[in-house]
């Protein structure tokens, strides 16, 4: 197998290996990789796209549809894919990680957490076909409106996120996976979600330098292959306020000053960010490749984007050598891949690691085990008596947690000989709220549980009769409260706080084994209900009684 450089291709080659589609979709209902596979499929055979963006696939159907892809490709296709939690966050049936601010805390008390979220991640979606991850987020949560990043991001502070994202691109290029650093020059101190609206960071360029940029710069430092731009305005960076993805002097901070020689791979340009300053797909293509983007992440229209960039060199609104560029960068990472690993990571990448250590029992351990140690409790001392009868209330951020809340229901029916299970909506009626107090008052403990995660497109934080039915609890009880994922910024007082800053099913056991941990007596033997329901990603991990060919992690 050889690629050639971006010199020997034609112009239209050149502008198709920019662009990564997307292959598979959570939006609109959902569609597989497999069911994307013929679109896809019709799309190269017209444009000889770089890559694809993977989503909602499935570890026994995804790395087959893959090598074909692959196989009817005249060249290489990179495939990238959003795994901040895990190959598990793309691939049903891959081990999920909890969020990234559980593994930095898990990491920031001695345990490996971060390295082996990347190794593991890594090493699953290599082994699937995947070999681009959009991890890790360098972003630090410095603002706790921020709907978008919060536990998404390492940490709080700009030495904390430093560290764990040195950890994590080391980690994973060790294992020879592509890493790209996101959403430079920083989301992290933003009120806005990019997909919805274009944010803007109004801090200086000093304060910047010491905040937002400390983490690109050591991502730089360490190796990364590329840096995600944010769709966000920075006038300290580019008076004219022009979003990053789209601004000369930003991407030109990355190159100059940071030192940045790999790929500049943009957001996607189907968010509002972006989509609302430049509506047209093929203009906004050209401006971002004009402004020095590499990769132009989930086009709206693959072939009106290659069309306008060719279309722009011939009319000389965008420097031929500059397209060109970004064809051989991409065209680079793909020699860097094949001299790593040789054609089997494009042909046969099952047999890197082995698709059977895929979700195997010890990755599915070290996930469990990051969520535990990432639990906060307070206080510390003394130990709360268990409860005859309890309450449990979720308020979740998002509607969709009632569907994917398994362990944690399941695991509350052991804590108490009497256990009531509730959620409250975000919009609760009349007849839930009466119901749950009702509830309430025919028990002796309450344990109420927040979920409040960063998506995109959805509705961050709890809803205001959510927060006003929390702040009315009576404190006349023994309340107990359980945060799974980022804690409300007001509560009531509480006899004990459990905060474990993810959601996904390892948390939710966290919580529940950590509230067991603080009992003074044994716990007791309850048969919970056996539910049907279950997340998506919560797969049954495979067993795994050979050794463990991936070491350490």
């Amino acid at each position: 197998m050889t690629i050639p450089s971006a010199e020997h291709l034609t112009l239209p080659a050149c502008a198709a290996q920019v662009l990564f589609p997307r292959l598979g979709t959570w939006m609109d209902g959902g569609t597989t990789v497999e069911e994307g596979a013929l679109p896809f499929e019709a799309l190269i055979a017209d444009v000889l796209v770089g890559g694809a963006l993977l989503f909602n696939g499935h570890v026994a159907t995804t790395p087959t549809v893959l090598k074909r892809l692959q196989e009817q490709s005249p060249l290489p296709l990179l495939i990238a894919a959003d795994m901040e939690r895990g190959a598990g966050q793309q691939l049903q049936g891959a081990t999920v990680f909890p969020h990234a601010m559980a593994c930095g805390h898990a990491a920031d008390r001695g345990a490996e957490g971060v390295a082996h979220l990347a190794r593991i991640t890594a090493r699953e979606a290599l082994t699937c076909g995947v070999q681009m991850l959009l991890a890790p987020v360098a972003d630090i949560d410095r603002n706790p409106e921020n709907p978008i990043i919060a536990t998404r991001a390492f940490g709080h502070t700009p030495t904390a996120v430093t560290r764990h994202v040195e950890t994590y691109v080391r980690a994973a290029i060790t294992e020879g996976a592509l890493t790209v650093a996101k959403h430079f020059p920083g989301h992290g101190g933003t009120t806005t979600d990019s997909h919805a609206a274009l944010p803007e960071v109004s801090d200086t360029r000093a304060a910047l330098e010491a905040t937002d940029l400390a983490p690109f710069q050591a991502a730089v430092a360490t190796g990364t292959a590329g840096l995600m731009s944010a769709h966000v305005a920075v006038p300290a960076l580019d008076a004219e306020g022009r979003p990053a993805t789209v601004s000369p002097p930003i991407l030109r901070y990355a190159r100059e000053t940071l030192g940045f020689t790999g790929l500049l791979v943009s957001d996607s340009l189907r968010m509002a960010g972006i989509t609302a300053p430049y509506p047209d797909p093929g203009a906004l293509a050209v401006a971002c490749v004009a402004a020095g983007i590499d990769v132009l992440l989930d086009p709206r229209d693959p072939r009106v984007a290659a069309e306008a960039l060719v279309s722009a060199v011939a009319a000389g609104h965008l420097p031929e050598a500059r397209l060109r560029t970004a064809a051989a960068r991409v065209l680079t990472a793909k020699r860097n891949l094949l001299h790593r690993f040789g054609t089997v990571i494009f042909q046969h990448p099952e047999s890197i690691y082995g698709l059977e250590r895929v979700s195997c029992r010890r990755h599915q351990e070290r996930a469990e085990a990051i969520a535990q140690q990432a639990v906060e409790v307070a206080p510390q001392d003394g130990a709360p008596e268990r409860p005859s009868s309890l309450a449990v209330v979720v308020l979740a951020a998002s509607e969709t947690f009632a569907a994917r809340d398994r362990t944690l229901r399941e695991g509350v029916m052991a804590l108490a000989s009497t256990v009531h299970y509730r959620h409250l909506a975000r919009q609760p009626s009349e007849e839930q709220v009466r119901d749950i107090e009702a509830t309430i008052q025919a028990t002796d403990h309450l344990l109420v549980v927040t979920v409040v995660q960063p998506a995109a497109w959805q509705q961050f934080g709890l809803s205001a009769p959510q927060q006003a039915w929390l702040a009315r609890i009576a404190t006349n009880r023994s309340l107990w409260l359980g945060a799974l994922g980022r804690p409300p910024t007001t509560t009531p007082p509480a006899a004990l706080r459990l905060v474990t800053y993810s959601d996904v099913p390892a948390a939710q056991q966290a919580l529940v084994d950590a509230l067991q941990a603080r009992f003074a007596d044994t716990p007791l033997a309850t048969d919970a209900p056996h539910t049907e329901d279950s997340w998506k990603t919560n797969a049954t991990p495979r067993d795994e009684q050979s050794p463990d060919v991936f070491g350490a992690a």
